[in-house]
């Protein structure tokens, strides 16, 4: 599979972004696929599109658990959104739902 790296990947997430909230017709979506360097880059940008919303789907709820349990502020928000691990995402939340204190955490 083409891997996509460096400062082009935001480009490319914008083009098929775009592309496909635009409803682009299929010839010009076939030239794009066809520029950015073969069909092999759709497949494996989505799949990158797909993780990164999990990814933030498990922030979100590690953010409402905290914020209804203990509150939460600001600053513990952006270090929660820094965390791309999604395994400590997910323990960290189960670990809230059995925590009496913000230290048990």
């Amino acid at each position: 599979m083409f891997k996509i790296e460096g400062a082009n990947t935001i480009g490319l997430c914008r083009i098929y972004c775009r592309s496909y909230t635009l409803d682009v017709d299929q010839n010009t979506m076939q030239r794009i696929v066809k520029k950015l360097g073969g069909e092999e880059i759709m497949p494996s940008l989505a799949e990158k599109l797909i993780k990164q919303d999990k990814q933030q789907g498990k922030q979100d709820v590690l953010i409402r658990l905290l914020r209804r349990k203990f509150g939460l502020s600001s600053s513990d928000e952006k270090m929660i959104r820094s965390v791309t691990d999604e395994s400590k995402l997910d323990a960290t939340a189960e670990a809230v739902l059995d925590a009496i204190s913000r230290r048990g955490i």
